[in-house]
């Protein structure tokens, strides 16, 4: 079965000058995501998965690889509205309501305008935004501009949804929330790739992990931490850190 998403040998360097390349972001990263799949990629500040995530939609040039999502390249998979995109720091028009933002955000996208409507108010609801819905944007919490940020990414009905630290802002009982939405997205058919620095719950959601040190896959394959995931996760960036001296 051709995979959701396939990347080969990615590399991503950063130009430091003229005539200079710095470290690289990504590091030869091979790996592949079964349609319906959930991949969480897990790792710290500067691990690289935002560049990750930039690259798989196209938003940043790739150095060397490949990467193929539904067997076509990110531009592709753009205009074909295959993908959804959840930024780390969203920022939106706060004089704008959510509402009237995805109407916006919908016609510029060519949803079809006979079910926009109905399809914002879906995406209102799936994101817990109900209650705000009707309020400026600047004056939603940090929690709120996330949900908004998932209901944009989702607008469009996307086949696969790619988001950096979906959790983050969001209190104990909105993560929860937002995880058993990602659950109901991938039981859809959806292909759901997230990055994160947070640890609870990766286990119970996740069909694969990825975790990234420095550019470099560590460890990719189902999340199984028998002797708890902190002691598991840093076992394996020491090892990582060894492989660099």
């Amino acid at each position: 079965m051709e995979p959701e998403i396939r990347i080969e040998g990615l590399s991503k360097v950063y130009a430091i000058g003229w005539s200079r390349s710095g470290p690289k972001a990504i590091n030869s990263l091979s790996f592949e995501v079964q349609k319906g799949q959930i991949v969480g990629v897990l790792g710290g500040n500067g691990s690289g998965k935002s560049t990750l995530l930039k690259s798989i939609c196209g938003l940043l040039p790739i150095s060397t690889g490949s990467i193929l999502i539904s067997g076509s390249d990110p531009a592709t998979a753009v205009h074909q509205k295959k993908l959804g995109y959840l930024p780390e720091r969203p920022s939106f028009p706060g004089y704008q309501t959510p509402r009237k933002f995805l109407l916006h955000l919908g016609r510029l996208s060519a949803v079809d305008g006979g079910s926009l409507k109905g399809r914002v108010q879906t995406c209102i609801e799936e994101c817990g935004m109900q209650k705000v819905a009707d309020t400026r944007i600047g004056q939603l919490s940090k929690g709120g501009i996330q949900r908004l940020a998932m209901a944009q990414a989702l607008l469009h009905d996307p086949e696969v949804l790619l988001m950096d630290e979906p959790m983050d802002g969001l209190d104990p009982l909105a993560r929860d929330n937002t995880t058993a939405h990602i659950r109901r997205l991938s039981d859809a058919g959806k292909t759901v790739v997230f990055a994160t620095h947070l640890l609870e719950g990766l286990e119970s959601v996740c069909d694969q992990l990825l975790v990234l040190h420095r550019g470099r896959s560590i460890f990719f394959g189902p999340p199984q931490f028998e002797s708890g995931i902190k002691t598991w996760l840093l076992d394996r960036l020491r090892e990582g850190e060894e492989e660099d001296d």
